[in-house]
């Protein structure tokens, strides 16, 4: 073994290199990705995009006080690590670019192309140590696998979806791992080598802290050591007295990872309550998903891509007829690799190394079915085999002087420019979140996710919302992802209804919301809310009655039950709930805001003034705060001081302006249907001007409204 290592010399590990950023082939990955991926920096937010980056209140560094420490104590909620290192960049990236993607796509863009460098490195070592460190055409075909592998459109998904960067980083620290495994296994100074274990460590763990996929690696590891050190004789890793210590250690890591990443939710690895399939079926279908997936790798048209499949469930072994050749197909194929494992090591590492690193979300786990950017780690090293083979055969058309060589000898360039362009191609679904639905639905009509996503775009404009009602009439009958998303449908579909006005077709969807998933707390707030414009008052606060049975300390539940009484009349009553809304969330702005405006109301101007004047400069409730400060003032507008008050207030203002801002609040349901706000009839009126502006308002073209 020693001399093994030596022919392994330090012009192949050991070598002094020029500083980092100065390397050709860095660059040549830099711009290739970033020409591949250079239409996506406008691409907008979509699906998980928005609950784990836009609308997170724990992803604000700078917004927020205590925003970092916000965000540390988020990320280890529930006594379990939260992918912190993705979550963190997404963090960082907020406190840069706000809320614009174009730095988050930046970022995604720069992560592939650094793994795509590192891969295209691990793969010379691999290849290095296969051939004994002579072979000097190595470089050209990790070069080429690499670039293979970086372009392909099945990485798309993982690199243009923003919140999949935890799928990139992961993959990105899962090959410095190995990379540093591979240094330290051919390093001769021992001060070098614990370096490069520990780099290996650390390479490890910011792996599990960006996707949990990644406690795989030392196993990976383990398939090198098995395929290329030992030269496939499995029998050699077993651990004698000098390794019992290390492979203790390893167990013990990788233990220790496998707790935390799932204390506390141990029995969501089998929960399969909310899924239309069950564990059986889950088991028999993923055969058929990885030989799609393999498909996708080998003919990458991009028509074959999409955020949605149609991928019919095997309820047996005969149904559909390919669940089980599909299984014996995978059975095979791995039995094939394991047994070529010595004579063809590149191909057999590259298909156990594909269907282990698929084993976390392809087999037992309670996961969606298919899903694209799963095959971002395990696709690694799938181009090594098909790289290799093409630039030899090269080689060998050169040897014999083959007339065809000058054209086959473009044809490596020819095949990464042509991934690299059906990538692009790809990209251009992602625009927007209408292109990408559309194309969803255009691949798999059958999808109700792909049909409510499309229904709840039509429904951003009110001129689409008999389009919108249509296409969630049939999304409900169509195939969903899980058994929540049918009743989040049908919140949106009594959201559509209540926007119009129809508070009667809106309770009765919001019940049915709420029958189907009890524990759908916002369909039971929404219902009561339904009720209660609907005019059944007693029905509404029954409703909030009953969530408040179970959750008795619930701010939102307590505040909307405090601004149904106040508009049914029951004044003591509905200040009692602000009062027990405001204990039990001392930062609910809406129960601080309706408190103010029962003081307002009362002739109590102190008691106004003090909790008002904190809200003044809320993004959402400032301006109806501003509006009870002024009704705190009186109607006396001769008193200069308190004139002077309210133009600071509420600054000089058109009449099309105030009209516009006082429609805008009855208009807004976050702010309608959660606080206090004034009925602005002609008495009041008198509070929003000076004398000498007040005929002026009075005859501008505007209905005084509530």
């Amino acid at each position: 073994m020693q001399k093994y290592f030596e022919s392994l010399n330090a012009a192949n590990f050991m070598r002094a290199r020029r500083p980092f950023l100065y390397n050709n082939y860095l660059w040549v990955f830099i711009i290739f990705v970033f020409l591949v991926y250079s239409n996506t920096f406008q691409s907008q937010w979509i699906l998980d995009d928005y609950y784990n980056i836009v609308l997170n209140p724990d992803q604000r560094l700078v917004d927020e006080v205590g925003g970092l420490t916000k965000t540390i104590r988020a990320i280890i909620a529930n006594d379990r690590l939260d992918r912190p290192l993705a979550r963190l960049s997404f963090a960082l990236n907020r406190a840069v670019g706000g809320e614009n993607p174009w730095s988050y796509h930046l970022l995604n863009t720069l992560i592939h192309a650094m793994a795509a460098f590192v891969l295209y490195r691990t793969q010379i070592f691999l290849l290095r140590v296969r051939g004994g460190g002579k072979d000097s055409a190595s470089k050209y075909i990790a070069l080429f696998a690499a670039l293979l592998w970086a372009g392909h459109p099945i990485q798309t998904q993982s690199v243009t979806y923003v919140v999949q960067r935890m799928t990139v980083l992961a993959g990105l620290f899962y090959l410095l791992g190995i990379y540093c495994f591979l240094r330290a296994r051919g390093a001769n100074d021992s001060a070098f080598q614990m370096g490069w274990w520990s780099g290996c460590l650390l390479s490890f763990l910011l792996a599990i802290a960006s996707k949990e996929n990644a406690i795989l690696l030392p196993i990976s590891i383990l398939l090198i050591e098995i395929l290329f050190f030992k030269k496939g004789n499995w029998r050699a890793i077993l651990p004698g007295r000098k390794l019992i210590l290390v492979w203790s250690g390893g167990l013990i890591l990788v233990g220790g990872a496998f707790c935390l990443l799932t204390a506390g939710n141990l029995h969501l690895l089998l929960n399969y309550e909310e899924r239309y399939f069950t564990l059986t079926e889950r088991l028999l279908t993923q055969p058929r998903v990885l030989w799609f997936y393999l498909s996708l790798i080998a003919w990458p048209m991009p028509w074959r891509f999409s955020l949605e499949h149609d991928f019919p469930v095997s309820k047996s072994f005969l149904d559909p007829w390919s669940t089980a050749p599909a299984l014996v197909g995978i059975l095979f194929l791995i039995t094939l690799a394991w047994r070529a494992r010595v004579r063809y090591p590149l191909f057999s590492f590259g298909v156990l190394y594909y269907f282990l690193n698929q084993a976390v979300e392809s087999t037992f786990l309670p996961l969606e079915m298919v899903f694209e950017h799963r095959n971002y780690i395990p696709s690694m090293f799938l181009f090594l085999t098909p790289a290799s083979i093409l630039l030899k055969g090269i080689n060998l058309f050169k040897k014999k002087n083959i007339p065809l060589y000058p054209m086959i000898r473009i044809a490596p360039v020819l095949l990464v420019v042509a991934l690299g362009v059906a990538a692009y191609e790809r990209n251009l679904a992602w625009a927007t979140p209408a292109s990408l639905w559309w194309d969803a639905f255009q691949k798999a009509p059958r999808s109700g996710r792909a049909m409510a996503y499309l229904a709840l775009i039509c429904s951003e404009n009110p001129s689409g919302f008999p389009l919108a009602l249509r296409l969630y009439t049939k999304a409900l009958e169509a195939e969903h992802p899980n058994r929540w998303f049918a009743s989040e449908m049908l919140n949106n579909v009594a959201a559509l209804y209540y926007a119009t006005g129809n508070y009667k077709d809106a309770a009765e969807y919001w019940k049915r919301a709420a029958e189907r998933s009890p524990d759908f707390l916002d369909a039971r707030i929404r219902l009561s809310l339904a009720l209660f414009r609907n005019g059944q008052n007693r029905e509404a606060i029954e409703q909030l009655d009953g969530i408040l049975e179970k959750d008795p300390r619930n701010a939102q539940v307590l505040n909307l039950r405090g601004k149904i009484r106040f508009e049914t009349d029951d004044p003591k009553s509905a200040l009692g709930d602000f009062e027990r809304a405001l204990e039990a969330g001392p930062d609910y702005t809406p129960a601080k805001l309706n408190i103010g405006a029962f003081h307002a109301l009362a002739g109590d101007a102190a008691t106004a003034q003090t909790i008002l004047v904190p809200l003044l400069k809320h993004p959402d409730f400032g301006f109806v705060a501003s509006l009870w400060l002024i009704v705190a003032m009186g109607d006396t507008i001769e008193d200069e001081d308190r004139l002077n008050q309210k133009s600071v207030l509420l600054p000089k203002l058109s009449a099309y302006e105030m009209e516009k801002r006082l429609n805008d609040l009855q208009r807004n349901i976050r702010i309608a249907d959660t606080a206090l706000l004034p009925v602005f009839d002609e008495s009041m009126f008198r509070l929003f001007a000076s004398p000498n502006r007040l005929e002026q308002l009075k005859q501008a073209p505007w209905t005084l409204s509530r």
